[in-house]
């Protein structure tokens, strides 16, 4: 089977089942002691592929039919320097002491759920071993650029402390308070976890940040907290108190809707004696006031929790679980899993809690089934887990759901705990160079799957525990490894396996669309693949008739109001619409997932076919683009400027050049006419005659009817359009998107001239497509 990474990395890492993570963007944190990496594979990327990371073994491993190799960007969050609270200063109790205080180092990360940042991308949070949390964000390049810290949680957690305390006080003492050993143990955090998005099937346009960071605290404490956008930070929504032992982890279920606009999750809690509680936490929607300075309904999140009854999904036998999460299964409630030292528990409503006791797979000297767990991989299709332990030996439990049990299936001979351990470690032992010894063990950090179709990643060091010699922290070097490990099958079947994948992607059926669209992207490097479902994908791939519909009716209404008196609700609003419009939109989401992979298909093979499919793909995109644009224009007629006007003309008359047929243009040309106020003069009118038509930045000459992606003059001046608006881009000051490499214009500042010559509809349209390409990228416009 085939290697496609090998990438050295001089740094130690903790095993955890989050020491590696993908984001919703299409990038993976590793957590190592000295930084946390940032790599994002070059898969469907186009922008900058000369500055990636490759590094295969140099073995026999590698196979003429893995296609190109697997190119990674880097990028990484160092450690500050020193700790910021020094808990022995603070307090001289001993239940507050931090021995992490002496030697920094990072502890966990965490990915959001993704455009919540500036950038529209995810955000992270990360803590260090003196219990300290912070959120950071990309810059401008989230490829390869800085990431800067946004906010210190645990400086926030103790100003809520001492404002508590202070508010206790009489007037004139509230200056000389303290916090003691209880209010500091509520700052110190021992487990966070940040939750998925909330899908609500409201018909509101408000974007709705519905994900909560859970953090648990040395007294006992979870606190659930929310990012504000607007000041960039977070805020405390709901605290609980467990108890008051230390919660050592936390694990979110999937949000689940009880009706249209309600929706529940599970928070499990685990402390040292081996507990578990779970909480539930219930959102919904509250339809607030609505004035005529928002057009669109206004939505607040109430949230509510309860600590569930019944049954405990742990046995409280003083021994420490060592790791913890939620498992979804279709069509059922999802099951927990926990870990002891050589134990697995998985518990379900249905069936109660089962225990497992793992064996040792012997594949050296040093093999131990007690180690902690580092990767938990859950494979729906044949309901079994797949468990990694620190010494990268591998345990398959099967029948998950329904009874779990080491003892495979008839069905699951390809997929064995023993086969699987010595893969691991036959590849492993490719990246040394060294004669491999039966005391030779390989501590793997962390282990997730790279797609759904058997390839897996894992974080592992060569180690000889035997030899007791020591290695400082510059000296240790881990490896990230990429390879198939099971699903190894005849081309044939590879073919329609592939194709499997990618029908269900175009109907939406994957529960993980990242993981989803990450899956076909890679298959398609496969030659092999590519040749063989080149005629079906074709097919697949089709863009649907592009039609033109009626124009929403505005009000007659030729006054044009101040800029300084349009209420700030109404850009609000207009903004969060187009936003909504197009990010939710399904049946645009599907044809940019088309669009991308017609373009992967193109580059790959170089069949022209392919490329005529993106290009039909496009304008259907663009057309759809624009007609929303037009909508949300309609709805705010009433406040739009003399350049906002001119604008919506011009993208008026772009949608209707998009329009195949000439019945349609006809149809929208008396259309045009018809609504005097917004648009005046119809398709007839020539290009400057009217003062809103598009002159060449360089000659002044008349830009010819026609072009979706670039425009012409009469002297064969060439510019190409803004992705977003369809303004021709006569300025540097431009996004690129990582995925189809289209350009659109950066956001405007109200200090900024162009905001100005623009009008404020197209600042808030810019503002509202910070991640808003033609193609469903993994990744956002840079």
């Amino acid at each position: 089977m085939t290697v496609y990474t090998a990438l050295g990395v001089s740094s130690d890492a903790n095993p955890s089942l989050h020491t590696i993570q993908w984001s919703e963007d299409g990038q993976v944190l590793i957590v190592t002691r000295s930084a946390i990496y940032i790599l994002t594979p070059d898969i469907g990327i186009s922008f900058d592929a000369g500055s990636t990371l490759t590094a295969l073994p140099d073995e026999k491993d590698v196979t003429s039919n893995a296609g190109p190799p697997l190119g990674w960007f880097r990028t990484l969050i160092g450690l500050e320097k020193g700790v910021e609270h020094i808990w022995g200063l603070e307090s001289q109790e001993y239940s507050t002491l931090v021995l992490g205080t002496l030697e920094n180092m990072w502890r966990a990360a965490c990915w959001s759920p993704t455009n919540l940042s500036t950038e529209g991308c995810c955000l992270l949070a990360a803590l260090n071993t003196n219990l300290e949390l912070s959120i950071w964000e990309t810059s401008l390049n989230h490829l390869k650029g800085a990431w800067v810290k946004l906010q210190d949680i645990t400086a926030m957690l103790k100003t809520n402390e001492l404002n508590k305390l202070r508010a206790r006080l009489p007037a004139g003492e509230e200056q000389s308070v303290e916090l003691g050993a209880k209010e500091i143990m509520h700052t110190q955090i021992q487990s966070f976890t940040w939750s998925k998005q909330v899908n609500y099937t409201t018909n509101s346009k408000m974007i709705l940040d519905g994900s909560l960071l859970a953090i648990g605290t040395r007294s006992g404490r979870v606190g659930l907290l929310r990012y504000d956008q607007q000041t960039k930070s977070m805020v405390t929504i709901h605290v609980l108190y467990l108890g008051e032992h230390w919660v050592t982890h936390l694990a979110w279920s999937d949000w689940r809707m009880t009706e249209p606009d309600k929706c529940e999750a599970i928070l499990a809690c685990a402390f040292p004696t081996g507990r578990i509680r779970r909480v539930a936490v219930r959102q919904s929607l509250v339809l607030t006031k609505t004035t005529q300075d928002t057009p669109i309904p206004l939505y607040e999140q109430a949230l509510t929790t309860s600590i569930l009854p019944g049954e405990s999904p742990s046995i409280s036998d003083g021994k420490s679980i060592t790791s913890m999460s939620w498992i979804s299964v279709p069509d059922r409630r999802p099951l927990l899993v926990h870990t002891k030292p050589g134990m697995v528990f998985i518990w379900s409503l249905e069936h109660g809690l089962q225990c497992i006791e793992l064996k040792r797979q012997v594949t050296c000297s040093g093999s131990n089934s007690l180690l902690p767990p580092c990767g938990l991989i859950y494979l729906k299709e044949r309901d079994c887990i797949i468990l990694a332990l620190q010494d990268s030996s591998v345990h398959v439990i099967y029948s998950v759901s329904s009874l779990p049990t080491l003892v495979p299936t008839a069905d699951d001979k390809d997929i064995l705990s023993l086969p699987l351990s010595q893969l691991v470690r036959s590849t492993d032992s490719l990246t040394i160079n060294k004669k491999l010894r039966s005391d030779d063990m390989f501590r793997c950090s962390g282990m997730v799957p790279f797609d759904s179709l058997g390839t897996v990643m894992w974080f592992s060091e060569h180690w000889r525990p035997h030899d007791f010699d020591y290695k400082p922290e510059s000296k240790r070097k881990n490896t990230l490894v990429v390879k198939q490990l099971w699903n190894d099958v005849q081309d044939e079947s590879k073919v329609l396996g592939f194709l499997t994948k990618v029908e269900e992607l175009l109907r939406g059926e994957s529960s993980d669309s990242a993981c989803a669209v990450r899956t076909v992207l890679f298959g398609l490097r496969s030659p092999t693949i590519l040749e063989g479902a080149k005629e079906k994908l074709l097919e697949l791939l089709a863009a649907p008739p592009s039609s033109a519909t009626p124009l929403r009716s505005v009000s007659e209404d030729n006054q044009v109001m101040e800029l300084d008196r349009i209420p700030m609700g109404i850009r609000t609003s207009f903004r969060e619409g187009v936003q909504h419009s197009l990010a939710h939109s399904e049946g645009l989401d599907q044809l940019r997932i088309k669009y991308n992979i017609a373009l992967s298909c193109f580059r790959l093979s170089k069949d022209g076919r392919f490329e005529g499919r993106a290009e039909d793909l496009l304008k259907t995109i663009s057309q759809i683009t624009l007609r929303t644009i037009l909508d949300a224009l309609s709805e705010v007629h009433s406040y739009l400027q003399d350049a906002d006007r001119a604008f919506k003309k011009r993208i008026f008359r772009q949608y209707a050049l998009s329009v195949g047929s000439s019945d349609e243009r006809s149809s929208l040309d008396v259309e045009m006419r018809s609504d005097s106020n917004s648009v005046g003069d119809g398709l007839a009118s020539k290009s400057g005659e009217d003062g809103v038509g598009e002159r060449c930045p360089a000659c002044q000459d008349d830009i010819l009817p026609g072009g979706v992606t670039h425009a012409e003059c009469q002297k064969g001046h060439r510019w190409m359009r803004c992705s977003v608006t369809s303004l021709l881009l006569a300025t540097t000051k431009t996004r690129t998107c990582i995925g189809c490499s289209r350009k659109a214009l950066a956001p405007v500042a109200e200090e900024d001239p162009r905001c100005g010559e623009y009008g404020w509809v197209v600042k808030e349209i810019l503002d509202a497509n910070v991640v808003m390409g033609a193609c469903n990228a993994p990744g956002r416009m840079i």
